[in-house]
């Protein structure tokens, strides 16, 4: 299905992430909530199911993302918090990017890359995933990209996000645990 040419931009977004799954379809769709379910493709190729939930407040409040892949780790250390979602980004870095992004693009292009960029960090994340399961890798290894959990992590990102900007930094991958 098509958006029609009155959506909002929350509508618009979702929408637009809806078009990246791989068999992404709408499950429920309101003013204020939209969840969507589809696959996302990794690095074998093979779409997982994951489902997202997008509010409204999509522009400050990252999309919470579900998998339950049996091979998916779990615990804060793989970016897997208590309820389940994945920390594929941490919340502060999304909030200013996205926020970057819509004063600095046109409206539709700012709300694609939006949600290129967060299905790309979902890939990243669970591509580290499923590497870690064919290894039999039992911790986060050191050596891949990460921000620290908790306040750590938002420390960290604010130091850095105070000498660049956010919108610079859309590619660095993982997340945080937010309280």
């Amino acid at each position: 299905m098509i958006p029609s040419k009155k959506c909002n931009k929350f509508e618009y977004f979702c929408w637009q992430v809806q078009s990246l799954l791989e068999s992404g379809c709408i499950v429920k769709s309101s003013p204020h909530e939209w969840v969507i379910e589809g696959g996302i493709i990794l690095r074998d190729s093979i779409p997982r199911k994951i489902s997202i939930t997008i509010s409204s407040t999509w522009e400050t409040h990252c999309p919470q993302v579900r998998c339950r892949e049996k091979w998916m780790k779990e615990g804060v250390d793989w970016h897997i918090s208590d309820d389940g979602t994945l920390c594929y980004v941490l919340a502060n870095h999304w909030a200013d990017a996205v926020n970057e992004l819509n004063t600095k693009l046109p409206m539709l292009c700012f709300i694609e890359i939006s949600a290129q960029w967060m299905v790309d960090c979902i890939q990243w994340l669970m591509d580290a995933h499923l590497y870690a399961h064919q290894l039999d890798m039992e911790n986060w290894p050191r050596g891949w990209d990460s921000w620290p959990h908790y306040d750590k992590g938002v420390q960290k990102y604010q130091k850095l996000y105070r000498n660049k900007a956010a919108v610079e930094q859309i590619s660095y991958p993982a997340s945080t645990m937010q309280k």
